[in-house]
Protein backbone atom coordinates (compact mmCIF):
# COMPACT_ATOMS: atom_id res chain seq x y z
CA UNK A 1 0.00 0.00 0.00
CA UNK A 2 1.29 3.45 -0.92
CA UNK A 3 0.99 6.14 1.68
CA UNK A 4 0.26 9.62 0.43
CA UNK A 5 2.21 12.49 1.95
CA UNK A 6 0.66 15.91 1.81
CA UNK A 7 2.61 18.92 0.56
CA UNK A 8 2.82 20.47 4.03
CA UNK A 9 4.58 17.37 5.40
CA UNK A 10 7.00 17.39 2.47
CA UNK A 11 7.74 21.05 3.14
CA UNK A 12 8.54 20.24 6.79
CA UNK A 13 10.87 17.40 5.77
CA UNK A 14 12.71 19.64 3.31
CA UNK A 15 12.95 22.47 5.85
CA UNK A 16 14.29 20.02 8.44
CA UNK A 17 16.93 18.75 5.96
CA UNK A 18 18.01 22.30 5.11
CA UNK A 19 18.30 23.17 8.79
CA UNK A 20 20.44 20.06 9.40
CA UNK A 21 22.70 20.99 6.48
CA UNK A 22 23.14 24.52 7.82
CA UNK A 23 23.95 23.25 11.32
CA UNK A 24 26.37 20.63 9.97
CA UNK A 25 28.08 23.29 7.84
CA UNK A 26 28.39 25.64 10.81
CA UNK A 27 29.88 22.89 12.97
CA UNK A 28 32.39 21.98 10.25
CA UNK A 29 33.35 25.65 9.75
CA UNK A 30 33.82 26.17 13.50
CA UNK A 31 35.95 23.04 13.71
CA UNK A 32 38.19 24.13 10.82
CA UNK A 33 38.48 27.65 12.27
CA UNK A 34 39.39 26.31 15.71
CA UNK A 35 42.02 24.01 14.22
CA UNK A 36 43.55 26.84 12.17
CA UNK A 37 43.55 29.13 15.21
CA UNK A 38 45.23 26.47 17.38
CA UNK A 39 47.89 25.90 14.71
CA UNK A 40 48.55 29.64 14.42
CA UNK A 41 48.91 29.91 18.21
CA UNK A 42 51.30 26.94 18.26
CA UNK A 43 53.36 28.48 15.43
CA UNK A 44 53.50 31.86 17.23
CA UNK A 45 54.65 30.18 20.44
CA UNK A 46 57.30 28.16 18.59
CA UNK A 47 58.57 31.21 16.68
CA UNK A 48 58.75 33.35 19.82
CA UNK A 49 60.65 30.60 21.64
CA UNK A 50 63.21 30.41 18.78
CA UNK A 51 63.77 34.18 18.75
CA UNK A 52 64.00 34.45 22.54
CA UNK A 53 66.45 31.54 22.67
CA UNK A 54 68.64 33.09 19.98
CA UNK A 55 68.73 36.39 21.90
CA UNK A 56 69.60 34.44 25.08
CA UNK A 57 72.37 32.68 23.14
CA UNK A 58 73.77 36.07 22.05
CA UNK A 59 73.77 37.23 25.68
CA UNK A 60 75.51 34.03 26.80
CA UNK A 61 78.11 34.26 24.03
CA UNK A 62 76.91 30.88 22.72
CA UNK A 63 77.54 31.30 18.99
CA UNK A 64 76.76 27.64 18.19
CA UNK A 65 73.29 27.86 19.77
CA UNK A 66 72.55 31.21 18.10
CA UNK A 67 73.73 29.87 14.73
CA UNK A 68 71.57 26.74 15.11
CA UNK A 69 68.43 28.95 14.97
CA UNK A 70 69.45 30.44 11.61
CA UNK A 71 67.85 29.10 8.42
CA UNK A 72 70.03 26.96 6.15
CA UNK A 73 70.43 29.85 3.68
CA UNK A 74 71.86 32.05 6.45
CA UNK A 75 74.13 29.25 7.66
CA UNK A 76 75.46 28.75 4.12
CA UNK A 77 76.11 32.46 3.76
CA UNK A 78 78.05 32.88 7.02
CA UNK A 79 79.54 29.35 7.19
CA UNK A 80 80.56 29.30 10.88
CA UNK A 81 78.96 30.26 14.20
CA UNK A 82 81.83 32.68 14.92
CA UNK A 83 81.39 34.58 11.64
CA UNK A 84 77.61 34.68 12.17
CA UNK A 85 78.02 35.98 15.74
CA UNK A 86 80.43 38.71 14.61
CA UNK A 87 78.00 39.83 11.89
CA UNK A 88 75.11 40.10 14.37
CA UNK A 89 77.26 41.93 16.92
CA UNK A 90 78.40 44.48 14.33
CA UNK A 91 75.15 45.01 12.44
CA UNK A 92 72.30 44.14 14.80
CA UNK A 93 73.33 45.53 18.19
CA UNK A 94 69.75 46.17 19.40
CA UNK A 95 68.91 42.44 19.20
CA UNK A 96 72.44 41.33 20.07
CA UNK A 97 72.40 43.10 23.45
CA UNK A 98 68.87 44.39 24.10
CA UNK A 99 67.95 46.00 27.41
CA UNK A 100 64.51 44.53 26.88
CA UNK A 101 62.21 43.23 24.18
CA UNK A 102 58.55 42.34 23.76
CA UNK A 103 56.80 40.33 21.09
CA UNK A 104 54.26 42.19 18.97
CA UNK A 105 52.37 41.17 15.82
CA UNK A 106 52.73 37.68 14.37
CA UNK A 107 51.58 36.41 10.99
CA UNK A 108 52.16 33.11 9.23
CA UNK A 109 51.29 31.88 5.78
CA UNK A 110 52.25 28.36 4.83
CA UNK A 111 55.91 27.78 5.65
CA UNK A 112 56.76 31.44 6.25
CA UNK A 113 56.24 33.59 9.32
CA UNK A 114 56.76 37.20 10.31
CA UNK A 115 57.27 38.19 13.95
CA UNK A 116 57.54 41.80 15.10
CA UNK A 117 59.64 42.56 18.16
CA UNK A 118 59.71 45.83 20.10
CA UNK A 119 63.26 46.28 21.35
CA UNK A 120 65.02 48.70 23.68
CA UNK A 121 68.64 48.63 22.56
CA UNK A 122 71.70 48.78 24.80
CA UNK A 123 71.79 52.58 24.48
CA UNK A 124 68.11 52.97 25.44
CA UNK A 125 66.93 53.63 21.87
CA UNK A 126 63.66 52.03 20.80
CA UNK A 127 63.71 49.72 17.77
CA UNK A 128 61.32 47.49 15.88
CA UNK A 129 62.84 44.22 14.72
CA UNK A 130 60.99 42.35 11.99
CA UNK A 131 61.98 38.69 11.98
CA UNK A 132 61.26 36.42 9.04
CA UNK A 133 61.23 32.68 9.61
CA UNK A 134 60.91 29.56 7.48
CA UNK A 135 59.37 26.28 8.56
CA UNK A 136 61.76 23.43 7.87
CA UNK A 137 60.75 19.99 6.50
CA UNK A 138 60.98 18.59 10.05
CA UNK A 139 58.41 21.17 11.23
CA UNK A 140 60.83 23.41 13.14
CA UNK A 141 61.14 27.13 12.51
CA UNK A 142 64.44 28.82 11.61
CA UNK A 143 65.22 32.53 11.37
CA UNK A 144 65.74 33.63 7.77
CA UNK A 145 66.15 37.35 8.34
CA UNK A 146 65.93 40.26 10.75
CA UNK A 147 65.25 43.83 9.71
CA UNK A 148 65.69 46.71 12.14
CA UNK A 149 64.00 50.08 11.98
CA UNK A 150 63.99 52.89 14.51
CA UNK A 151 60.86 52.91 16.65
CA UNK A 152 59.09 55.55 18.65
CA UNK A 153 58.75 55.58 22.42
CA UNK A 154 60.50 53.43 24.98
Amino acid sequence: MIKMVDSQSMFRVRAWRRWLLVVAGAVMFASVSATASAEKNRDATDVQHIIADQIAAFAAGDSARAFAHAAPSIQMRFRTPAIFMRMVEQGYEPVFRPRSFAFADFTAEGNRALQMLEVVGPDGAFWVAVYTLEKQPDGTWRISGCYLRPGTGA
